[in-house]
Formats: C-alpha cells, structure tokens, sequence
C-alpha cells in the first residue's frame, strides 16, 4: 500500500510538472508590435484615435502627414518608436483579437486603437529583424563600450565589453529575441554591396550579407529591463532605407 501511494503521490508530482510547462507564459505586451502608418489620407493627414480601456477618448490627435508624424504633447515619448522616414508611429501591443480593437502600451499604460488596414501587426522579432543594431557613438567622442552576453541571462562570467569604434563601425543581426534578451550576430562587411546596388540594398542582397554572416560572433544583449527600455532606438537603422 506504501509503495502504491509513494507511486501515486510521484505520478501526481510529475503531471503538475507537465502542467506548468504546458501553461502559457503571461502576455505581458511585449511579443508584437502595432505599426500605424500613413495609409488612406485626408486632406489634413491620416487620424488615429487612441482610446482609454473604458472606452473614453485618450488621445485624438496623432496624426499622420506627408512631412511625417505629428507627435502630440500628450504621447510625448511615451510612443515606443518614432521614424520620420517611414512615416509611422509603432507601439508595443498585446495579440490580436479579430473584431476587437488592439490593446497598446503608450509608456506602462494600456489604450485601445482600432485595428484597421493602416495598422500592420508583427511578431517583436519580425519588426526588429526589419533593422540592423549598430549602436551610435556619442558626438565627440571616438568609441563606445557595449556589454553583451555570451548567454541570455546576467552571468558576470559570461559578460564582456564590444568596442564600438567610428573608424571601424559594427553591425549585428536580430536574430531572435527571448523575453528581455536579444539575440544578436556580428555582420560581416557589407560595403561592397553598394557597388552593385543603386540606393538602398535590396532584399536579395541582404538575404546573400545574413547567409554569409552565419559563421560570425553571436552575443545576447538586454534589450528592455521590465517597462524599461535598455537599448536607445537610435542604435537602430532601417536596412531598407537610402543611403
């Protein structure tokens, strides 16, 4: 009878287990992004309406023009990314539910924006991995230290320092991002792309710079701390925009 129960009492430790590790980690708003652009436009620009969880007006006045956004006093820099070249605005979002209106983060608070066809949804990942991380070096100054992380977790034993020299400019991959951490890939360099490209690269030609970086350096960043944002966006640049 012992051995009956110890057996039963294990069987009940290990389903408890697999129901933890089946449950699903808690949407805390961070897994997509929503990206507003300059879609349909009126006369006086493309309107978006932000809305507080009870359905009140928030905010009335983002506004989308030709000369790019209008960044109205109450968003300040609450707005998770501002981009004048590609004229949008991108928010933090939880998933999407179809019919209902998208639940953003403006700053740590949660609104609501409709969900229309000038508003693009992506995986954190995806929109990141639309961007190259090449972290800016203060004016004035000649380089800058970077710390990364050999793994995704803060192990002082696993922690080093990249130089970020303006003689000698860094440019790393996204590519994943698990939780708080980023996971990045040195790229190798691609200046000699742009003797066969007029303007901007082309989606072929970064596709051929990802393969051929394969074999480089992989390090971890901590790219958010909670509601906190560790990583400027200005470290970012668009991989598809003129140079």
């Amino acid at each position: 009878m012992k051995k009956l129960t110890t057996a039963l009492l294990g069987l009940l430790i290990l389903f408890s287990s697999s129901c933890r590790l089946l449950k699903p980690s808690k949407d805390m708003g961070y897994d997509f992004v929503a990206t507003l652009f300059n879609g349909k436009v009126e006369a006086d620009g493309m309107h978006y309406l932000i809305k507080n969880l009870d359905g009140t007006i928030y905010n009335s006045n983002v506004v989308l023009v030709d000369g790019g956004p209008s960044v109205d006093s109450a968003l300040g820099e609450k707005i998770f990314v501002f981009y004048w070249a590609n004229e949008a605005y991108g928010f933090f979002c939880k998933k999407p539910q179809k019919g209902k209106p998208l639940q953003i983060l403006v700053g740590d608070e949660w609104k609501l924006l409709n969900h229309t066809e000038s508003v693009r949804v992506d995986s954190t990942v995806k929109f990141f991995q639309r961007y190259m991380y090449s972290p800016k070096i203060e004016k004035g100054k000649e380089s800058r230290l970077i710390n990364v992380y050999l793994t995704p977790r803060e192990d002082l034993s696993q922690q080093f320092e990249i130089r970020q020299d303006s003689t000698e400019i860094k440019h790393f991959f996204v590519r994943e991002i698990r939780g708080e951490w980023m996971k990045l890939q040195l790229c190798i360099d691609y200046s000699s792309y742009f003797a066969v490209c007029v303007g901007a690269l082309t989606t072929e030609a970064w596709e051929e710079i990802s393969k051929h970086s394969e074999s480089y350096p992989i390090y971890w960043i901590r790219w958010r701390q909670g509601t906190k944002l560790l990583t400027p966006l200005s470290d970012f640049y668009d991989k598809y925009a003129y140079y």
